[in-house]
């Protein structure tokens, strides 16, 4: 069943608590505004897949045009949690938390697997691991805060942390490989002026900071960027 609630209890408990219950497809959504305001997201999916391939009489037809050929497919389901929340105590500062928990991320059936041979890897990754890609927790945290007075004026500074748990890479039945768990630390600085009498604001970020790596996903490591934003 999806429902969704929407109240927003007053700081000051001035304003009554409303409700507004509606049908949506992936869930129950809550929405709240107290100290902090966001989003909660209960949802449930449920998809089926095909699985595609190539015969014998295509192989010497380019990859780009070669007709695909659907086989049996099969019918995934996932489930969690999903959470935004945004904190603005004042006009200079401003923080953003994201939360996503999984409770499940499973291939329900699949006709290529064999049901009696639950002891292979292949049967274990399709229904008793969770999907690739696919880890348990992930968060993000970003902070900004933008300086109105002083030397500083104008400029805007800023870090994030990026979090995420172990997961696997692949759903391939021959081989198992599980990205580990990772925390990146990201870091930028902005200044708003003009350019030729046009509003503007230059920024730089630095994603990465501490230049984390792993043997599977590799990842770009450090990474330095700067961009210019016109507003006309």
């Amino acid at each position: 069943m999806n429902h969704a609630g929407v109240f927003n209890p007053s700081l000051d408990n001035r304003e009554t608590e409303s409700h507004d219950f509606r049908q949506l497809p992936d869930g129950l959504i809550l929405q709240f505004r107290l100290l902090a305001q966001g989003t909660i997201t209960f949802y449930e999916r449920g998809n089926g897949f095909r699985r595609s391939h190539c015969g014998h009489d295509f192989e010497q037809i380019p990859a780009a045009v070669q007709p695909r050929r659907y086989g049996a497919g099969g019918l995934y389901r996932s489930r969690g949690i999903d959470t935004d929340l945004t904190w603005t105590p004042n006009s200079n500062l401003q923080m953003v938390f994201n939360y996503k928990h999984s409770l499940e991320a499973n291939i329900v059936s699949d006709p290529s697997v064999n049901p009696n041979t639950p002891g292979t890897l292949d049967y274990q990754k399709k229904f008793l691991r969770p999907l690739s890609q696919a880890p348990e927790n992930r968060f993000n945290l970003v902070s900004k805060y933008n300086f109105d007075s002083g030397s500083l004026k104008n400029v805007s500074v800023g870090a994030a942390v990026r979090y995420n748990s172990t997961y696997s890479i692949t759903n391939a039945g021959t081989y198992d490989l599980w990205a580990p768990a990772e925390t990146l630390f990201d870091f930028f600085v902005s200044y708003r002026t003009k350019l030729m009498g046009i509003p503007a604001e230059l920024k730089f970020n630095m994603n990465n900071v501490t230049d984390e790596r792993n043997d599977y996903t590799w990842g770009d490591g450090r990474t330095y960027f700067g961009t210019v934003k016109f507003s006309f």
